[in-house]
């Protein structure tokens, strides 16, 4: 009896499914249910200090802490969207020091790269925050945006200087066939030099349909006191 009953009911089952499709509504994961998962939409980040041990938050939640000898802290796994970093000095004297926040979006595949030296004041910190955005044209050069704390910067590209930048920005095309290196430097301020690309021209070429930013805080120079 139980049989002819289970029998009736897969028949019955079976009409339903030939009349009303569940595939046409539901949105099955097919790769998910053969086991075969999905490749994730994820973001990294980057954090070296440049002087001292910092701790790294991302939304208020602390995640590391970092020194130049374990330089650079690197999460390879942030999802993509808008998050706070917040970069603090520990230790005894911490309450000493400014804080460093931003809100930057973290785009797919890709990370966010900073170097920060957190000082006694904001004039008094130093350091870069490298992140991409994309290209609205992928057809389109890439550009690189640089944005400094200061007016009247000096710029150098690989070794050459490119020119005194009288506005707090200067916007250039970019090319991923090499690693670059730029310093930034001006009368009265510490000078910075960082690199902006990875290593490999594997991953180079995974970034060509970014644009890439770069804000740069300089450091005041201390003002030497002679006593009369």
């Amino acid at each position: 009896m139980k049989k002819i009953l289970l029998g009736t009911f897969a028949i019955v089952v079976l009409v339903l499914l030939a009349i009303w499709s569940p595939w046409l509504r539901w949105n099955f994961d097919l790769a998910g249910i053969f086991g075969v998962s999905k490749p994730e939409a994820i973001a990294g980040l980057q954090v070296s200090s440049l002087a001292g041990e910092m701790e790294v938050f991302i939304d208020n939640s602390s995640v590391a802490k970092v020194t130049p000898e374990s330089s650079p802290y690197i999460l390879d796994r942030v999802e993509p969207g808008e998050h706070l970093i917040t970069l603090k000095r520990t230790g005894e004297f911490a309450e000493s020091y400014s804080t460093f926040n931003k809100l930057i979006t973290f785009e797919e595949n890709s990370a966010v790269v900073i170097g920060f030296n957190i000082g006694p004041d904001e004039m008094f910190s130093e350091g870069h925050v490298i992140y991409t955005t994309k290209k609205e044209n992928s057809d389109s050069e890439s550009k690189l945006t640089i944005g400094v704390n200061t007016k009247e910067f000096n710029l150098t590209f690989d070794g050459l200087p490119v020119e005194k930048v009288d506005s707090n920005t200067k916007v250039m095309t970019l090319d991923f066939s090499r690693q670059h290196e730029i310093k930034i430097s001006k009368s009265g301020y510490e000078s910075l030099v960082f690199t902006l690309l990875p290593e490999l021209q594997s991953d180079r070429d995974k970034l060509k349909g970014s644009d890439f930013n770069v804000d740069v805080q300089l450091m005041l120079q201390p003002v030497e006191v002679n006593n009369i």
